[in-house]
């Protein structure tokens, strides 16, 4: 597994509302594929016909200036491939959207080697927590209130934590495969309590680090 992230050029917003998050999420499902896809006739999360995965998306979040994956790649050239479609497709809509031209990324996205268990909680944690920015700026150096934290959290639309203990399916997104942390992380408790300890454990710290 890997934790693969980048931001925009020039660290500018790339995600100003709603269209443009769900544009992103859309492709990591629409492009998770070798077969050539256009996009913008595909329905919203209608059935789309069996075909060979590139990876499996495990988690992500999504951020205005930034995003995080958790992706496992399936193939040989399965995570290059689909990054490179995601961040292709992407950019030509943001562009077009916002009539500009160029890169919109910071250069090529960075990854890290998820290759143990509990390297795999903390990016769990991690990437799940970036939202608590919304909630306070310098969270990375503790959270003060866990409480509020951990209900805009729930909340938060724009990341896969609610595939991870919300039981209403209709809200939660398709693309995430949701089997290896479940496995790992057994029930909704444990993962609340992962998310507050790494969060305000100070011996622990470990989220300047993780990108």
């Amino acid at each position: 597994m890997y934790h693969v992230f980048n931001r925009g050029v020039e660290k500018r917003v790339i995600f100003s509302d709603d269209d443009d998050y769900f544009r992103f999420v859309r492709g990591l499902r629409e492009f998770n594929t070798r077969d050539p896809v256009l996009l913008w006739n595909s329905e919203l999360w209608g059935e789309i016909p069996q075909r060979d995965k590139l990876v499996e998306v495990c988690g992500f979040c999504l951020m205005p200036t930034h995003f995080h994956l958790l992706v496992r790649p399936l193939c040989e050239d399965g995570l290059s491939l689909f990054m490179q479609k995601n961040g292709a497709g992407y950019t030509g809509y943001y562009n077009l959207k916002y009539k500009r031209v160029g890169p919109l990324f910071q250069g090529v996205y960075k990854l890290k080697l998820v290759d143990n268990d509990d390297y795999a909680r903390r990016v769990f944690a991690y990437i799940h927590l970036n939202p608590a920015e919304f909630v306070q700026k310098n969270w990375k150096d503790g959270i003060k209130d866990w409480s509020k934290t951990e209900a805009f959290l729930r909340k938060y639309k724009w990341s896969s934590f609610s595939n991870y203990f919300n039981r209403d399916k209709k809200i939660n997104f398709p693309i995430v495969d949701t089997a290896f942390f479940l496995e790992i992380l057994e029930n909704e408790n444990e993962i609340f309590s992962l998310l507050k300890y790494w969060s305000t454990n100070e011996d622990e710290r470990f989220l300047g680090a993780m990108g």
